[in-house]
């Protein structure tokens, strides 16, 4: 497995980390980053198969509308009601990005 930290590691904020085997490349959080400095991430150049939302909180899913609408993303339901809730006043809905929930678990 291969491990990329895209963004996160020397910044607070906007964190991105791909996990890439072989066959599959899942890309943890999309996140908008909190320094107007930080670098910009051409998340085109990524291209996972499936993107795993973290939390509800704009670092970690603020560049989801800027996913290629193919990729599924996948959160919690809880994850996924917060993000979707203050979009509807703003009107800007998530229609065109593919969401998923998922459940956690212990291990």
């Amino acid at each position: 497995m291969e491990i990329t930290i895209h963004r996160g590691s020397n910044e607070i904020g906007g964190t991105c980390i791909q996990l890439s085997t072989s066959n599959t490349t899942l890309l943890l959080d999309a996140g908008l980053p909190l320094s107007e400095s930080s670098v910009p991430l051409d998340l085109s150049s990524v291209n996972p198969d499936a993107v795993l939302i973290i939390h509800p909180h704009q670092d970690h899913y603020g560049l989801i509308d800027e996913m290629d609408p193919a990729i599924p993303i996948y959160l919690s339901e809880v994850a996924k009601n917060l993000i979707e809730a203050p979009r509807l006043f703003i009107g800007h809905d998530l229609s065109s990005v593919r969401l998923g929930t998922c459940k956690s678990i212990k291990i």
